[in-house]
């Protein structure tokens, strides 16, 4: 499996200190954003890392390069326009010529605080067992579809519907921590064009049936 970190973005929300480094490269606790999850995929037996970049991707370099670790680190650029969740998945498929699986993605500027960490390598392995085309990691949160956007699930923990609010009020909703895993054959879905994973992707796959499921842990 590889692992595939989100590093693209602007960062508006967290000017001015994201006019000098993209936010993923801001530090916590001394360590870039995107290398918390680093720690993750390293756990997950990832053999390569890819990272997206866009908005100052020099800085984004300089970033991974401050950091040690036993997989190599490749960076893709995009260069023209920001590709979004979606396309900038799309852009990393192409990327990737080697016959592994599946792919964990990790959003690069979310910090997660796991109370067993290990449970990431069990839900990875029920994406596998469920022969799903994609699985979100979700978390549980008080404010979960009331004052923070959420992701919908049914009875059997599929993917039904994202957003602060939802018509079906048998469906539950969860937080999205920025993680999921992917079996590769979605990239005949997507492509490396500006676009969202939930509403371009996921919620027209899953209205036609397709497995797209969530694991929750805490």
């Amino acid at each position: 499996m590889h692992g595939i970190i989100f590093g693209a973005g602007f960062g508006t929300r967290m000017r001015p200190y994201t006019e000098v480094l993209p936010k993923p490269a801001i530090p916590f606790l001394n360590i870039p954003h995107w290398a918390h999850s680093l720690f993750f995929l390293e756990q997950l037996q990832c053999d390569n890392i890819f990272i997206n970049t866009h908005y100052l991707p020099e800085r984004m370099k300089e970033s991974v390069n401050t950091i040690n670790t036993s997989r190599p680190i490749h960076l893709v650029h995009e260069p023209n326009e920001i590709l979004g969740s979606s396309g900038g998945l799309a852009n990393i498929l192409i990327s990737i010529k080697s016959p592994s699986e599946h792919v964990a993605v990790f959003n690069g500027d979310t910090i997660r605080l796991f109370k067993d960490p290990k449970k990431l390598n069990l839900a990875f392995e029920k994406h596998v067992q469920e022969d799903a085309l994609l699985t979100f990691v979700l978390m549980p949160h008080p404010d979960a579809g009331r004052s923070l956007s959420a992701v919908w699930i049914g009875k059997n923990n599929e993917f039904r519907d994202v957003g602060l609010t939802c018509a079906d009020h048998q469906l539950r909703p969860y937080h999205y921590p920025g993680i999921f895993f992917a079996n590769k054959k979605i990239a005949q879905y997507i492509e490396p064009k500006y676009g969202s994973l939930f509403t371009d992707v996921c919620l027209p796959l899953s209205k036609k049936g397709l497995t797209i499921k969530s694991v929750v842990i805490e």
